[in-house]
């Protein structure tokens, strides 16, 4: 089904709560008329446009959204840099530790790390299986002078990174579910406010003051 209220009209969401709200103070004063025309046109439909009106304005705005996903984005970010700035200093630590060995060097992906960061599912695995090759050598890499500090931060970093890709997916995913929700709502509230207008017609087919009252456009 297509989207009635972008494709087929000229208001959005603040334009439509404004109108509805404006609708139902002035269904409020009419409804007798209109119950008379439509008994449908009663108190339980004021209150369930109202409802839906005050569902729709609650909602968060889609500035906000993205804004709270802006956020969790440079924290991301953040969060990929200092695990890149942790590889390098592994890979310092890694050639001291294993010098003539380019395979053992190569177990701690510290050749590719650059290469994948861009594809945060891959570089999540690269980290933890780094994560995993720092505990396994634990010992040996504080032989040659990594920090415990540091050897601790590595083996947890993709914990880190794990969480702040989880809460960015979980705000890109709000958000989509918001959009989804609101244009549901300002198609429903569009319906009912389209119902009283093409209704008011009828009533006051000879009030052109009553009759422009319900024009949707104007």
């Amino acid at each position: 089904m297509k989207d009635k209220t972008y494709k087929n009209t000229t208001y959005k969401e603040l334009e439509i709560t404004a109108k509805a709200r404006l609708f139902i103070k002035r269904l409020q004063e009419d409804i007798a008329e209109f119950a008379a025309f439509d008994p449908n046109f009663n108190q339980a439909f004021i209150d369930s446009v109202t409802a839906l009106e005050k569902e729709l304005t609650d909602l968060p705005d889609d500035r906000s959204m993205r804004a709270i996903i802006g956020v969790e984005t440079a924290e991301l970010k953040k969060v990929v840099g200092r695990c890149c700035d942790l590889m390098y200093i592994l890979a310092f630590f890694v050639r001291k530790a294993f010098p003539d060995n380019y395979g053992e060097q190569q177990q701690f992906g510290i050749f590719k790390f650059k290469k994948i960061k861009s594809k945060l599912l891959k570089f999540e695995v690269e980290m933890q299986l780094m994560g995993a090759k720092v505990e396994q050598f634990e010992s040996v890499l504080a032989s040659v002078g990594l920090s415990q500090a540091y050897i601790d931060e590595l083996k947890s970093v993709h914990l880190v990174l794990s969480e702040a890709m989880h809460t960015q997916y979980t705000a890109k995913k709000q958000r989509k579910i918001t959009t989804e929700t609101r244009l549901q709502l300002m198609n429903e509230v569009w319906e009912n406010l389209s119902r009283i207008s093409r209704v008011s017609k009828f009533i006051y087919s000879d009030d052109y003051g009553k009759y422009q009252a319900y024009l949707l456009y104007g």
